[in-house]
């Protein structure tokens, strides 16, 4: 169950920690970085936002070469939904709706991967694992459009709205696969990565939706 896996990569997360503090080889590093998310689903038209995260890792690297990583972040994933069909259609004929929300996320990622060098002091490492988003924060707005006037309304917390209709609350849950490559020079390190959310975010409209993330990061690792 998704309170299973989250409680697993969480304990996973502590013992990596801890453990670090009396082993040689280990690395810690703090991240920032972008992201572009766009949610996936097969009735309403989307559009990517962008978002940032900030954050923390540490990983330990093998005689083999091998990498396993952890890391936490606070990551905002944002989206646009539009009550369109894809080609552009209105569902509802004199009305347009748009639904914008802006996530925050507790981005908990695990990964393993394999270092190569290509310099004196430049590696390139990619990576494949796994993620768990838990959902800190949720709101938006509606937009619609009635015979050209526009009106906004602003809704609070998705995560802690009422189950009427397509109102229904957000999952608070995501996880999924996770892959990424990394170059690091030195102590300084660029991440490209890619998330695939596997949890509807949202239970209405009768349709699953999707979280699909690319981000970007640098980090410098002590």
């Amino acid at each position: 169950s998704n309170s299973i896996s989250m409680k697993k990569f969480l304990i996973i997360a502590l013992l990596l920690c801890g453990v670090s503090a009396y082993s040689q080889g280990w690395k810690y590093g703090i991240e920032v970085g972008y992201t572009s998310n766009k949610f996936r689903t097969d009735l309403l038209d989307q559009r990517a936002r962008n978002g940032f995260k900030i954050g923390g890792i540490v990983n330990y690297t093998f005689k083999n070469d091998v990498v396993v990583e952890a890391g936490i972040a606070f990551d905002t994933r944002n989206g646009t939904l539009d009550k369109k069909s894809r080609d552009g259609i209105t569902i509802l004929e004199w009305m347009s709706e748009v639904e914008v929300t802006q996530t925050s996320y507790l981005n908990i990622p695990l990964s393993a991967g394999y270092k190569m060098k290509i310099g004196e002091k430049l590696t390139v490492t990619p990576q494949v694992g796994w993620f768990v988003n838990i959902g800190v924060d949720a709101h938006g707005e509606h937009v619609e459009n009635y015979n050209g006037a526009l009106s906004r309304d602003r809704i609070g917390d998705f995560f802690s709205q009422p189950n009427k209709g397509d109102s229904k609350s957000w999952n608070r849950i995501d996880t999924g696969p996770t892959l990424g490559v990394n170059l690091q020079y030195h102590k300084v390190r660029l991440k490209c990565y890619y998330e695939l959310g596997i949890n509807s975010a949202h239970g209405g409209y009768n349709r699953r939706l999707n979280d699909n993330t690319l981000g970007a990061s640098v980090a410098y690792m002590f």
